[in-house]
């Protein structure tokens, strides 16, 4: 079979692509450990890939208007994010079924118990989110107010090339052509793995080009915490009552918090005699680093997480996400292949080349605290 040039970046077309996607996805590199976790996902299907996040129940809110309950029309509430017809609330000891949900604020609800009378509330009393209940028989009603919240990304192509010099494949005659052309790229998909693994960080989140003229770009995690995410923005020293109450307004928010994310420089801070409440490791003359490592934190809200570092995370945050809601989706049929190239000369040149972007699920319920 002749050699087909590549005058495209489409490997699909090209009957030489060699798929190598395999021999990628089994890298894992000791300074890309957030990298190394995240899964590979769905394909995409457009240079536009579009995810939806989920409406998640909300911990609670808090009133925003006085409720007075001898004329209880609406519940005027700081968010209703989450709730629907069905849902049920406590506050202050009483409990309301919601019965229709108005917009991002009202509510219309029922006392239906937990005190012998219903009571006016406050602004700022706190209303916590406790399930829902439906009556018998009950119809089917689409009553979310939040629905599915819609997300993108752009695909980015990432390429590298290969040359093999006659002279090369001549004295390595004991190795054949597939074993010599793969032991060559596997030091060049090593440092697209490393690429992407800083990308997967760093890289802001742009607007689709309107033409193929400009190279598009993936967002990394840190676009979608800096857009969406609940972030104590304003670099400070860190301490445990502005840590641990950034950490409760994600949990009032619906995260699950598990994983903290940082730069190793970043993991110092809490090492520091301030902090009574972290999980610390003494590493004995026999390891590679001295001192006290540490590992495991809890608020004082009893939230528990590991401490994880990535020397690829840009310094100055300290992140609260799930490596597992990070996804890696390759575009149909462009995960990495290797394509041969037009022959002018005594060589043979070949191109890796794979087209990814990432998916970022639920940074509404991530976030990130600035630290000095």
């Amino acid at each position: 079979m002749p050699t087909m040039p590549l005058s495209s970046y489409d490997t699909t077309a090209n009957l030489n692509a060699r798929d190598v996607s395999k021999a990628f996805y089994l890298i894992k590199k000791e300074e890309t450990p957030f990298f190394n976790r995240i899964p590979v996902v769905a394909p995409a299907f457009n240079t536009r890939h579009i995810w939806w996040d989920d409406a998640r129940l909300i911990r609670g809110s808090t009133v925003g208007t006085q409720y007075a309950f001898a004329s209880p029309t609406a519940l005027i509430l700081a968010s209703t994010s989450g709730l629907r017809a069905g849902s049920v609330l406590e506050i202050a000891n009483r409990i309301y079924r919601v019965t229709s949900v108005t917009n991002a604020t009202t509510l219309v609800v029922a006392y239906i118990g937990g005190s012998a009378n219903d009571t006016n509330h406050i602004v700022g009393a706190v209303a916590n989110f406790v399930g829902n209940t439906a009556l018998e028989g009950e119809d089917y009603a689409a009553t979310d107010y939040n629905f599915e919240i819609e997300r993108y990304n752009l695909t980015q192509i990432f390429t590298d090339y290969v040359k093999i010099s006659g002279t090369d494949r001549a004295v390595r005659r004991e190795v054949n052509a597939g074993d010599l052309l793969l032991q060559i790229s596997q030091k060049k998909l090593d440092r697209i793995y490393l690429a992407l693994a800083r990308a997967c960080w760093a890289n802001p989140l742009i607007t689709a080009p309107t033409d193929n003229t400009t190279a598009r770009v993936m967002g990394g995690v840190d676009a979608y915490l800096a857009a969406n995410g609940i972030n104590s923005t304003t670099a400070a020293a860190v301490t445990a009552a502005g840590f641990d109450d950034w950490l409760l307004s994600l949990d009032k928010a619906g995260a699950n918090l598990t994983e903290l994310w940082m730069n190793p420089i970043e993991r110092g801070k809490f090492a520091s005699g301030t902090w009574s409440n972290v999980t610390t490791t003494l590493l004995d003359s026999t390891s590679d680093s001295r001192g006290l490592y540490v590992s495991r934190y809890v608020s004082k809200y009893g939230h528990e997480l590991t401490l994880n570092t990535d020397i690829q995370a840009p310094a100055g945050k300290i992140r609260a996400i799930k490596s597992s809601d990070v996804g890696l989706a390759p575009m149909a049929g462009r995960q990495f292949q290797i394509v041969d190239l037009d022959k002018t000369g005594d060589n043979d040149k070949k191109m890796i080349v794979g087209e990814y972007t990432l998916e970022v699920r639920n940074s509404a319920i991530a976030g990130y605290y600035a630290v000095s």
